[in-house]
């Protein structure tokens, strides 16, 4: 069982470890500051509740059951470092300033509170995993027991509330995910929480479902830790995630347009600039791919044979493919006749059949990107090209031919 605890705390301290780094940006920002006081008391507290942990620690002090009165007060510095959080979050700071010391007021009220309810109580048996049941009905250690999981419930309530309402009218995606995974933590604590209640208020009235406090609470709580450091860094890691998924798609896009360069570049080697980029600098790479493919297109234009395009649109028709890429795999079928007819010297002047479209995809940006990479694709691998040969109207269609100029 210490096992989990253990996880669970290790989750919660990198990431304090990880939103520390944010602290050292800007030291005077309160709100990181209840952040990471909150991720490091919640460290602290999965590590009190541990099996072993509770038996090093009352072997240490000599009092039996010293450490489930440390782990409480730990917990009910949890729930105040929770309030004060959101109170940063939601107040300007003026009034998050004057609410925060209310919360620390009440909640630094209801630690030494518990202290001396455990002073006054008697407990002198150690008890690691079922404290919350044994003493239930044990004048003082009750009200300590209570006091603990009624302070944690309000402030998990709180902010399960701040952050399912902030969640909806998020913008940023991996902030909207963020804060739902913190809403699904504070979830699963209450969970806990109202498990070791009804084992508790069972035990009140004679009757034992210990195994709700000592068995399920436990594996609630770990999951609940680890969900809430995970919600805590997603925003910023899940933003950076997404911009390195952007590059390698960006990047898979850049490599995807090859084909139809190469085979435009020895069609018309002129297009390729002789000025070196960086190699590091992916987007002006990508910009000049398209920009010399667009120059390459435009050098072939006049070797389209407008009947490959009838030809190469019946293959793809026949082939059942989805409009798009029937588009780019005829528009690749006819590049690719063209490049071809190039090399022979053959010229289809306008007028003599039915003219090719434009190139679809528009001239915005990824728009762009994306068409050119589905004819690059087609022109690569698809049937098509191979197909890419007039029918036989084709043969009375005027060719123009420079063989011997």
């Amino acid at each position: 069982m210490s096992g989990g605890y253990w996880v669970g705390s290790a989750l919660l301290f990198v990431a304090f470890l990880y939103k520390l780094g944010d602290l050292l940006v800007d030291p005077r920002n309160a709100s990181r500051r209840a952040l990471c006081a909150m991720l490091l008391l919640a460290s602290c507290t999965l590590l009190a509740v541990a099996p072993t942990s509770i038996a090093a620690v009352n072997a240490w002090t000599g009092v039996p059951n010293f450490a489930a009165v440390l782990a409480y007060c730990l917990i009910v510095a949890v729930a105040a470092s929770i309030q004060i959080l959101v109170a940063f979050w939601r107040y300007p700071p003026a009034t998050a300033w004057r609410r925060s010391r209310w919360w620390l007021l009440g909640y630094g009220t209801v630690i030494i509170a518990m202290m001396i309810l455990f002073l006054l109580g008697e407990a002198p048996i150690e008890r690691r995993v079922d404290f919350d049941t044994y003493y239930a009905r044990t004048p003082y250690i009750s009200g300590l027991i209570l006091s603990y999981l009624v302070a944690g419930s309000i402030a998990y309530g709180n902010i399960l509330v701040a952050t399912w309402q902030w969640s909806n009218v998020a913008g940023r995606p991996s902030l909207r995910r963020g804060l739902r995974l913190i809403v699904v933590s504070m979830c699963l604590d209450l969970a806990c929480n109202t498990c070791k209640l009804i084992a508790v208020f069972t035990r009140w009235l004679g009757h034992d479902l210990d195994f709700l406090s000592s068995s399920v609470a436990p594996g609630l709580s770990v999951l609940g830790a680890g969900t809430g450091a995970i919600g805590c860094v997603f925003p910023v890691v899940g933003h950076r995630l997404a911009g390195v998924s952007s590059w390698i798609r960006r990047y898979r896009a850049y490599r995807g347009l090859f084909p139809l360069w190469d085979g435009l570049r020895a069609a018309t080697p002129q297009i390729v600039a002789p000025i070196p980029l960086p190699w590091w600098d992916l987007d002006l790479r990508i910009t000049r791919r398209l920009a010399e493919i667009r120059d390459g297109i435009l050098a072939v234009r006049p070797h389209v044979n407008p009947d490959v395009a009838k030809t190469a649109m019946r293959h793809a028709q026949r082939s059942g493919l989805e409009r798009a890429d029937r588009d780019a795999a005829v528009e690749a079928a006819c590049l690719a006749y063209a490049i071809g007819a190039k090399a022979r010297r053959e010229s289809f002047p306008r007028g003599t059949g039915q003219e090719t479209e434009p190139v679809a995809g528009g001239v915005d940006g990824m728009d762009e990107l994306d068409w050119l990479v589905k004819v690059s694709r087609a022109y690569a691998t698809l049937p098509m090209a191979a197909h890419a040969i007039p029918d036989d109207s084709t043969r009375d269609a005027p060719v123009t031919s420079h063989e011997g100029q």
